[in-house]
């Protein structure tokens, strides 16, 4: 190495000056060549080479801005589906609220904190209703001669499919057969047996 040949530690200290811009330089193209484009991960991958940089010119300011932008991102892809639970709206809230003020997601949270709340509210409906609603057909299963236990079962499960319908939700779908179509089909055995044994 030629460290103290006349001027290298100048040249040096351009030429990393000189790679240091143009990785800048190419970050800041795909920024803008990409613009909404990019998913999450891109973000924080850029967001990494930025903070690579070390402070170079707004490499900081941008790496806060691509971080930013990718948690924003991320909670969208993670709520893009069916089925979204009380945990996931909670905890996309408070991806929301570890970046504040960042374009919209201050009211974000506060819909997904509040939609996480009547999630909730509709679960205990939905156990305080199936544990009723069982009882109830297990009552009438006992009790009542067999023409009733099966048009009774027949017709609380083909409401309770349309309730369950009406809450558009895949999850609630699931939830519903998971919990009532077992139920369901018990009784009308129970029902259909009873008849035949009139």
């Amino acid at each position: 190495m030629i460290q103290d040949y006349k001027d290298s530690d100048v040249l040096v200290e351009k030429c990393q000056e000189a790679i240091t811009e143009k990785m800048y330089q190419e970050n800041i193209a795909s920024m803008k060549s990409a613009g909404r484009d990019l998913n999450h991960l891109e973000f924080d991958r850029l967001a990494d080479k930025f903070s690579a940089l070390k402070g170079f010119r707004d490499s900081d300011i941008l790496s806060e801005q691509c971080r930013k932008e990718g948690v924003y991102l991320r909670v969208f892809h993670d709520l893009n589906k069916d089925g979204i639970t009380v945990k996931e709206f909670e905890y996309s809230a408070e991806q929301l609220s570890s970046i504040s003020g960042y374009k919209d997601a201050d009211d974000l949270a506060k819909q997904f904190r509040a939609k996480a709340q009547r999630l909730k509210q509709t679960n205990k409906w939905i156990l305080r209703s199936v544990v009723f609603l069982i009882l109830l057909l297990l009552v009438f299963s006992m009790k009542g001669p067999g023409n009733l236990t099966f048009y009774t079962a027949s017709g609380v499960c083909f409401i309770l499919f349309k309730w369950f319908l009406l809450l558009g939700s895949k999850w609630h779908m699931k939830k519903a057969f998971g919990c009532f179509l077992p139920a369901g089909i018990i009784l009308l055995l129970i029902g259909l047996i009873r008849l035949a044994m009139q």
